[in-house]
């Protein structure tokens, strides 16, 4: 017969926690991918995302490990990382504390994107003589959502 706990919040992602400190391959990560929404704070910590095609996950550069980069890390920039996964208990979400980055160049996702807006920008697209002032008082206001949306619903 299997035991049925009950745990509070808190104790349940303590536990999580425990689990991927416990896990060898999560201790001792090296991940690849591309810097997206890179913040650097008056501490000297670092806050951002690796992500790849498909997914990202939220990482953290802490101060004393941010001093011993040799570049200084920015969005769309390709780089692989060395760290650990865990869990922040307070806000039951996973991130990858990281101990070190090495850069590998510009990111897939960021070239494609700078291609496109040279795209547009060949188009006119960015041309400030083609833009039109925001109304003070619109006229009507728009909303495109899924069918499904909570918009609908709001």
């Amino acid at each position: 017969m299997q035991q049925n706990w009950t745990l509070s919040v808190s104790q349940l992602n303590e536990y999580v926690r425990v689990q991927l400190a416990s896990d060898p391959i999560l201790r001792n990560l090296s991940v690849e991918g591309e810097i997206s929404g890179l913040k650097r704070v008056a501490s000297g910590h670092i806050y951002f995302s690796l992500k790849d095609e498909s997914a990202r996950v939220q990482c953290v550069m802490f101060r004393q490990n941010a001093v011993n980069l040799d570049f200084v890390p920015k969005d769309g920039m390709k780089v692989t990382l060395r760290g650990s996964a865990s869990l922040f208990v307070r806000d039951g979400s996973y991130q990858v504390y990281v101990d070190s980055m090495e850069r590998q160049g510009v990111g897939d996702l960021y070239r494609r994107f700078m291609i496109l807006k040279e795209k547009l920008a060949r188009e006119g697209l960015f041309d400030p003589a083609v833009k039109k002032p925001i109304p003070e008082i619109p006229d009507c206001v728009g909303i495109v959502t899924s069918l499904t949306g909570a918009v609908l619903h709001d």
